[in-house]
């Protein structure tokens, strides 16, 4: 999309109608505090409650959103994406729908960005109001990134943040089925920072974060964007092989310099089963590398389907 406003709000929804109007309130207010032409996407990740009507009500009411419903739930980052293929913004703030990121820190985002010429900003929240299990799958989350994307140590992978349209130009060259966001922003820029925002108590409904989404995004994160876990099996089959290599130099030394039975004879056989098995892993693991590379350039299947869109002109 060109760039025709100064900013956009982007902004997946799913199972939302009753946080919808007041995000908007509050939005609209504190974009209102900031100089500059803005809009706001939804994308209705195929919701099941009333989101989609009560989207519907809120473009009629305003001039400033665009509404989006996507074929079936593909997932945030997918509908984040869509957003972020549709947005006009040359800077894009994405944000969550259950209003436990305050629109009002918006500014300080921008104000940290300009100060320090940051390509992307992430709000950090320094006191999370949320279940211990979501803070295990953050934590998870963020360590993850750490190993396997190099991210810098300290930084928090938060959903509220802003980007440049300039990364953002990059990011959406991405178009493999699962884009992960934070890390299309890691590959794109080492330039990003993070500032203190407000993290507050969920007012409505209950948080969309199951254990099958965490490991959705694992899944996601890994395979799609690193291929460490095929270099780490490559490793293993070596680790093995040297293993039960020495293993087995051992037993054979002993049965015919020293003519001794402590040795059974399953104990050969054994590391003869995992000198082969080191190797499998090796040749699996060297396989792999080319085959995960393949895949990283080679599917095609969508990452999302727009089954009606409202956009202002």
């Amino acid at each position: 999309m060109s760039e025709s406003k100064e900013f956009s709000v982007v902004i997946p929804v799913y199972n939302s109608e009753g946080t919808l109007r007041e995000l908007t309130d509050k939005i609209t207010s504190a974009m209102e505090d900031i100089s500059g032409s803005y809009e706001i996407i939804y994308v209705d990740d195929s919701s099941r409650d009333d989101s989609w009507n009560t989207l519907n009500s809120l473009y009629d009411k305003s001039g400033k959103i665009n509404i989006i419903r996507l074929s079936k739930n593909f997932g945030q980052d997918n509908a984040v994406f869509a957003g972020l293929r549709s947005c006009r913004g040359g800077k894009v703030i994405i944000m969550d729908d259950d209003l436990q990121q305050s629109p009002e820190d918006i500014p300080v985002l921008l104000t940290h960005m300009k100060e320090n010429d940051l390509d992307v900003v992430f709000g950090r929240f320094s006191r999370k109001r949320q279940s211990l299990f979501k803070n295990f799958g953050s934590a998870v989350n963020n360590r993850m990134a750490t190993l396997l994307l190099k991210k810098r140590k300290g930084l928090y992978l938060s959903s509220f943040k802003i980007i440049t349209r300039s990364v953002l130009r990059e990011m959406l060259k991405y178009e493999g089925p699962f884009p992960c966001i934070d890390c299309l922003v890691m590959r794109t820029t080492d330039n990003y920072g993070q500032i203190d925002v407000t993290h507050r108590k969920r007012k409505k409904g209950r948080s969309n974060y199951t254990m099958r989404r965490l490991l959705s995004v694992w899944s996601n994160s890994i395979t799609n964007f690193s291929i460490i876990p095929l270099r780490t099996i490559t490793w293993m089959g070596i680790f093995v092989s040297i293993i039960a290599f020495v293993f087995l130099i051992y037993s054979l030394v002993e049965r015919i310099y020293f003519n001794t039975l402590a040795t059974p004879d399953w104990m050969s056989i054994a590391s003869v089963l995992l000198f082969l098995g080191g190797i499998q892993l090796l040749s699996l693991g060297v396989i792999g590398e080319y085959i995960g590379r393949l895949f990283l350039n080679t599917n095609r299947s969508p990452q999302f389907v727009i089954r009606e869109k409202r956009e202002v002109e």
